[in-house]
């Protein structure tokens, strides 16, 4: 690192690395290179040189002309590569989700891998402004089309398609999407197969290959695919068939506008046969069996098999009967391998069977066919419906009647084809669409019960009972307000467990399956999660408001405050009306304690709609900011309106626990005891009850807190704490300190709980025991001052002075600091200075608590005349002081020797 260029490239090249020729090589290249950026392209069409007047149109060394295409992933455009002067296709990728950025570099790679005259080459691989794109051969020419030629041209066009794609199976790659837009044959009528975007290596796993997931274009796709079974070498034989099917017939072997009919057909009926008595029929016949065991095994005897038809030469394939179908059926199943033996009676017995199913299918097949004209006039209806409810646009007039018409169709579809899965799936789109949920379930079970693998219902199945299961909850106790999951009774235990069996047999690729993995993580508690699976499956549903409130209690409960406020704010941008968008950016502003702006949003919603939970909620907020006279005025509202309001009364019971007065101590004792007597088993309440019983009935409260602890363990630290509070007030100091030590033990850093500690070994004169029970707090100028009187309690003066001089460099200017350094001045004997700094001190602040310390000052020095004259200027400034009186009286004592210390 650091050496001149041409001295590394000489070392390179003293290593053995690379060749003198390899760097001649380079050096022209870059010359040759420098060169035509200097004089232009002479060369380029007038096309090529009016696009390059747009800078937008370049993308390093080639010039885009005309869009030839766009599909999922990209466009592909036809360039110019003024380097080498030739048309290109260039590929470049719409977006940049590193999913799709990974399919289209698997893409390159395949492609690169592949060299064979039917499949596009592959140039380059680049990146432009962030986004990759593809180089590829310019192949002059189009997909072909049924109207354009012969049978004997289709033959001839799926050989060398087949060839192409035998010499991909060769390198173990499947492409998974053969179809006619795929091909493209040139003006000189050579074949080309492009568009790899959905191949893959045979020993890929993961990914793009899982079982269950549905690729491909369904009118295309082999029965495997469609059923979400793994893809092989002969899925593409399969699409080989399927497109020479529709360059005879002009239309692919299924159509459909409901896509997941079409699935189904794939899935379940055997493909129909070309038009014609040739051996073209059985060709392609054997190219779509819909076992893979039947089609051709490689695709290389396809295209041997089409050039013997080309070649008017007698094919090796023949025709496959039905019952013959059949037969090769029942011997892949293990049930029917030992009857096969039996000889001619199970033969028998099998064509007779065989027959029977015959007519049941085509029965079945008619009364499909009959069912789906009514479904078929409502297509255009349900492609608007989403559309409306995905731009949040509805028109309420249209909706109903546009309803109303599906379920006319759904209902005439079923007299023609009863239990038919897709009606039943219409009529439960149809309850989905009016919020009619349960409706919606049982339509939705029906058609899952006449075809099990019909995904899309089990999704929408999933959707349907998403809002019957309770949402997380919210609650608020001791330590504030925390998200729990939801109290779930019997019924709505099953719902989960119908979510869950539906998770897991849904194939990857619906969002609804990410649905239902938030709902299950949102009962168990695991919010993290849920609200992963629910960003995904709401990436596609932009504007869900029922899922987006799921969503947004999911980021509570993983204290996501700040994006489950976007959340609100994305449905607010759609109505600023909504109550419920209001509710949760309220709520999410309250989690990262912006109260303000959470009252304000909270307020909001009120106007739109009264709710009490809404107004609970208000009236915590303004607990929480110590608005007190505010805060009461709510609760008693909520409860003046609904006196049995569960959280309004606990709300009350904690905010009147805390002004502590005598009346507001019997309303906060009976709140509580109201909430006990409505949920006798929530901690909570007796929590309360304790804290009310406080300095009124120790025992009560002793009684209530240990209750607390007995249904919530969670509670032990802070009820344990109280319990110590009620001995301290009976005099049983050994029992608080015991309790205090077992609440620290669980929560070590709660500050006041500590202090409380230390006050209780120095009311017992033990100050080390006292002074041990703050070290493990930070310092702060209160903690210091504390420690500074128990030293001076226990005889260290020296210690005592440093601890108020560590608390004047956290605070130079506090008062009280200063007024107790006056005393350890005077010990040391520096009066002067003790005597300016008790003038300063009082000068900036004469506030009684100060007057106090400067008396005591002097006394606790043992300087009695100047004691005596503070205390009666003390006296003077408060004549009305029990402290100054009480002061005073106790330094003239002593003056007069009526004590021998101070008490």
């Amino acid at each position: 690192a650091g050496s001149e260029p041409g001295k590394a490239v000489e070392s390179l090249v003293e290593q053995g690395q690379i060749s003198q020729e390899q760097i001649t090589q380079v050096t022209e290249d870059l010359e040759l290179m420098e060169l035509l950026e200097t004089v232009g392209d002479e060369s380029a069409p007038m096309e090529v040189r009016t696009a390059e007047e747009d800078p937008g149109k370049r993308i390093g060394r080639y010039t885009l002309t005309d869009q030839l295409g766009a599909g999922g992933m990209g466009v592909v455009w036809k360039a110019w590569d003024s380097q080498l002067s030739r048309f290109v296709a260039l590929k470049l990728l719409k977006v940049q989700d590193p999913k799709l950025i990974r399919r289209f570099m698997r893409e390159a790679t395949l492609l690169a891998k592949l060299a064979h005259p039917n499949i596009t080459r592959v140039y380059e691989v680049g990146v432009h402004e962030g986004k990759p794109f593809l180089v590829m051969e310019m192949v002059d020419g189009e997909p072909p089309k049924a109207e354009n030629i012969t049978r004997q041209e289709a033959a001839r066009i799926i050989r060398d398609a087949a060839r192409a794609v035998q010499s991909a199976h060769d390198e173990k790659i499947i492409h998974r999407d053969l179809k006619p837009s795929n091909l493209l044959v040139s003006k000189k009528g050579r074949v080309f197969v492009t568009d790899f975007g959905l191949a893959r290596m045979k020993e890929e796993a993961g990914g793009l290959t899982q079982s269950g997931a549905l690729l491909g274009t369904p009118s295309y796709m082999a029965p495997e695919q469609a059923q979400g079974k793994d893809a092989d070498h002969r899925t593409d034989i399969y699409g080989l068939g399927a497109t020479l099917y529709a360059l005879v017939e002009g239309q692919p072997p299924y159509t459909g506008e409901l896509v997941h009919e079409v699935v189904k057909r794939v899935a379940i009926s055997n493909p129909p046969s070309i038009s014609g008595t040739d051996d073209l029929v059985v060709v392609a016949q054997k190219a779509m069996e819909r076992d893979r065991e039947d089609r051709y095994q490689t695709a290389g005897e396809l295209a041997d098999e089409l050039q013997r038809f080309v070649d008017d030469e007698p094919i090796v394939a023949r025709k496959i009967t039905p019952v013959e179908r059949i037969w090769r059926r029942a011997k892949r199943k293990p049930a029917l391998a030992s009857a096969i033996a039996l000889g001619t009676l199970v033969v028998t017995g099998l064509l007779v069977w065989s027959g029977l199913f015959v007519a049941d299918y085509l029965q079945t097949r008619a009364q499909i066919a009959a069912a789906s004209a009514p479904l078929a006039k409502g297509e255009s209806a349900i492609k608007a419906l989403r559309e409306m409810y995905g731009s949040q646009n509805v028109n309420p007039t249209w909706e109903a009647q546009a309803l109303a018409n599906l379920e006319a169709n759904a209902d005439e579809a079923l007299s023609k084809a009863p239990n038919y899965s897709i009606a039943n799936y219409q009529k439960g789109m149809v309850s989905f669409w009016r919020q009619d949920f349960e409706t919606a379930i049982e339509w939705f079970d029906k058609a899952l019960v006449d075809d099990p693998n019909f995904h899309e219902a089990r999704s929408r199945r999933v959707g349907a009972l998403t809002p019957t299961i309770p949402l997380p909850e919210a609650v608020q106790d001791y330590s504030g307000f925390k998200i729990i999951p939801p109290i779930l009774d019997e019924s709505d235990k099953q719902a989960l467990e119908v979510v869950e069996q539906d998770v897991a047999l849904l194939p990857d690729g619906f969002d609804r399956k990410e649905l239902g993995a938030a709902v299950v993580a949102s009962s168990r508690g695991e919010f993290a999660s849920g609200a992963e699976n629910m960003e995904v499956y709401l990436q596609n549903n932009l504007y869900d408001k029922t899922n987006r409130r799921l969503f947004a209690w999911l980021l509570f409960g993983d204290g996501q405050f700040e994006k489950a406020g976007e959340n609100a704010d994305l449905l607010l941008s759609v109505n600023d009306q909504d109550t419920d968008a209001w509710f949760l950016r309220a709520y999410a502003y309250a989690g990262v304690g912006d109260f303000d702006n959470a009252l304000t949003a909270m307020r909001n919603s009120l106007s739109i709609k009264e709710d009490l939970n809404s107004r609970n909620w208000l009236a915590f907020w303004l607990f929480k900011q110590e608005r007190l006279d505010q805060s009461l005025d709510e609760y008693s509202a909520i409860l003046q309106q609904d006196p049995d309001f569960l959280e309004a009364l606990r709300g009350r019971s904690s905010l009147l626990g805390l002004i502590r007065t005598p009346d507001s101590l019997v309303v906060a004792a009976q709140d509580a005891q109201r909430a006990i007597e409505l949920a006798p088993d929530d901690a909570y309440g007796h929590f309360l009850l304790g804290q009310a019983f406080l300095t009124t009935d120790q025992v009560a409260a002793i009684a209530s807190h240990e209750k607390a602890i007995q249904l919530e363990p969670d509670y032990f630290a802070h009820s344990t704490a109280a319990i110590a509070n009620a001995h301290i007030l009976l005099g049983q100091y050994d029992q608080a300190i015991e309790k205090l030590n077992a609440a620290l033990e669980v929560e070590p850093d709660q500050y006041n709980w500590r202090w409380q500690l230390a006050n209780v070994h120095r009311s017992l004169g033990d100050t080390s025991s006292a002074i041990a029970a703050l070290e493990p707090l930070d310092n702060d100028v209160p903690l210091l001052l504390f420690k500074a009187d128990l030293r001076r309690q226990a005889g260290d003066f020296s210690t005592a002075k440093v601890n108020i001089q560590d608390a004047l460099e956290l605070e130079p200017d506090n008062t009280l600091a200063q007024a107790k350094l006056v005393e350890y001045l005077a010990r040391d004997g520096d009066l002067d200075t003790a005597q300016q700094l008790a003038a300063s001190v009082l000068s900036e602040n004469d506030d009684e608590s100060i007057w106090f310390q400067i008396t005591d000052s002097w006394f606790q020095a043992d300087q009695l005349d100047k004691a005596t004259t503070a205390g009666k200027r003390f006296v003077q400034k408060f004549p009305n002081s029990v402290q100054s009186n009480y002061l005073l009286a106790n330094i003239l004592a002593y003056q007069q020797g009526f004590v021998d210390a101070y008490p």
